[in-house]
């Protein structure tokens, strides 16, 4: 399974807005600019040659993230010493006057990863914002709880991690610079670049299912949700947010169920050409076991916003105790199953 990358989080300022549907250019041109860019050259140089062919600042916002995407590789190293790298940039960043200390921070991050051509979740937000000052496009670096498979659903987490904010046409987008250049294996130990577009100016009522902000108006929802609401949330994993999906039922990412019980689960997709299928934990452990997967039913649905799918799975084994949905041979999520003794399971869909 691919493992999201975490690290840990800083602060930024609050926005106010109330978002509208954002239609995304076509980046192919910018993309292949952006990938021109070498590696070698200070920040200045280095966004003044990133933004150099276009005075748009979605455009200049996507050469950076595009180019961070390419050439920052996550630090596997860093993220199981974080303390002693940022003690070190801490203490290089004294000064008597907290904001500016502050920003020395940052841009001690920024230019660790510049310089180094890696770094942890930290090092990519504040690269991602150094790059976007000096282009004058206003970001700032955003903190908080990322989910991963090694989460529990319903169990709380400290702080880890961090992402960013753009403002373009007085409007503010969210990006994940780190989730957008690959992942690593389940011990991070190992890093394996891969190009995601879909973590740049993301959905907002996406991007909150396997992001949440410590400052609620970072969520960019029109209604936020609360943080002990969104523990219980089904897990969501990396190819979620790439499959478009918009919601998942049941709300609450712990099904209590009885041995005999049918179980359903439904996933709501803007898309219709999704491979979608269900897979229970011991499958996943022996895939030549026998297990319920022949009294798992499928139906795929069109509707207003896209297409509903919907699974139901006969719970007949007592060891099983999660429910995993992919899209092909990607993890989307999956659900933790309690078994009760007696008694019928109630899946009522709890909107959020």
């Amino acid at each position: 399974m691919r493992y999201i990358l975490l690290c840990l989080a800083l602060l930024g300022v609050l926005p106010t807005q109330a978002q509208s549907v954002f239609v995304k250019q076509d980046y192919q041109a910018i993309d292949a600019h952006a990938l021109t860019i070498p590696a070698n050259l200070p920040l200045h140089e280095l966004a003044r040659q990133l933004t150099a062919t276009t005075t748009d600042d979605e455009l200049k916002v996507r050469a950076i993230y595009r180019w961070i995407t390419a050439h920052i590789r996550y630090d596997e190293v860093a993220f199981h010493h974080t303390d002693t790298l940022y003690k070190t940039l801490w203490k290089h960043s004294f000064d008597p006057d907290t904001n500016v200390m502050k920003q020395k921070y940052l841009m001690g991050k920024a230019l660790y990863a510049l310089h180094s051509g890696k770094g942890v979740c930290d090092g990519y937000a504040s690269l991602f914002k150094a790059l976007c000052d000096e282009a004058s496009v206003p970001c700032e670096v955003v903190g908080g709880y990322a989910k991963m498979g090694a989460q529990v659903i319903g169990q709380p987490f400290p702080v880890n991690h961090s992402w960013n904010a753009v403002k373009l046409k007085g409007e503010w987008h969210l990006v994940d610079a780190t989730w957008g250049a690959g992942y690593s294996d389940a011990p991070v130990t190992k890093f394996f670049p891969s190009f995601e577009e879909s973590y740049f100016l993301s959905d907002p009522a996406v991007f909150i299912y396997n992001h949440f902000p410590v400052q609620e108006a970072w969520q960019l929802l029109p209604h936020p949700v609360s943080l002990s609401g969104w523990w219980g949330w089904p897990m969501t994993l990396l190819q979620f947010v790439p499959a478009s999906i918009n919601r998942m039922e049941p709300a609450n990412g712990l099904i209590q169920a009885s041995l005999g019980d049918t179980v359903w689960i439904t996933v709501h997709s803007t898309r219709s050409d999704l491979q979608p299928s269900a897979k229970d934990d011991l499958f996943l452990k022996d895939p030549k076991s026998t297990l319920n997967l022949s009294a798992l039913q499928y139906s795929r649905v069109p509707d207003a916003d896209g297409t509903v799918y919907r699974f139901y799975y006969l719970l007949t084994n007592p060891s099983v105790r999660q429910i995993y949905l992919l899209n092909g041979l990607q993890f989307i999520g999956y659900y933790n199953l309690k078994i009760r003794p007696h008694g019928q399971i109630d899946l009522k869909i709890i909107p959020h």
